[in-house]
């Protein structure tokens, strides 16, 4: 799939959930700027993502999400294992620190959850770059993914 357009918005929150829902952002309510931190809200749920889209029409059998999330995190369901991504590793929060891995929302905010019901914060990557750890987890899941099962889908939002 090429992307031929894209606008983006004035933050990232509306572009993030423009871009996996492939619709405008004033037509679920996210046209207002970013999400803040510890706010009951986020991303509507009934909003099917692109990661559930090509999977459900056959274009990829497997979806992982990689680094910044930020589309609400105040009930698991809105998390990116909940909204068709296979795997998250990254953060939920709009910012964390690239060495602590501390993010806005007052503590450790690097997370890894693979499928819904294995989850957790990662606290043996401290003093490890974002960037990095992104790039190699993306590189682990390509060089791992069986292209005979079907196609991938990466959603890699870097911090930098």
């Amino acid at each position: 799939v090429v992307f031929e357009h894209l606008y983006v918005q004035r933050a990232c929150s509306p572009t993030r959930a423009a871009l996996l829902t492939a619709r405008y952002n004033i037509r679920y309510g996210m046209q207002s700027g970013v999400l803040e931190e510890a706010v009951p809200y986020g991303l509507d749920t009934k909003e099917t993502l692109l990661p559930a889209l090509l999977k459900e029409h056959g274009a990829v059998s497997k979806a992982h999400a990689i680094g910044k999330w930020h589309l609400g995190y105040a009930s698991w369901s809105m998390t990116p294992t909940f909204r068709g991504f296979d795997s998250f590793f990254g953060y939920y929060s709009g910012a964390m620190d690239y060495y602590t891995h501390v993010g806005g929302c007052g503590g450790r905010d690097l997370h890894f959850a693979d499928g819904a019901n294995q989850r957790g914060v990662v606290i043996d990557r401290n003093g490890t770059y974002s960037t990095h750890l992104f790039t190699e987890r993306a590189v682990d899941v390509v060089s791992h993914h069986d292209a005979t099962e079907g196609g991938l889908f990466v959603y890699l939002a870097y911090q930098a």
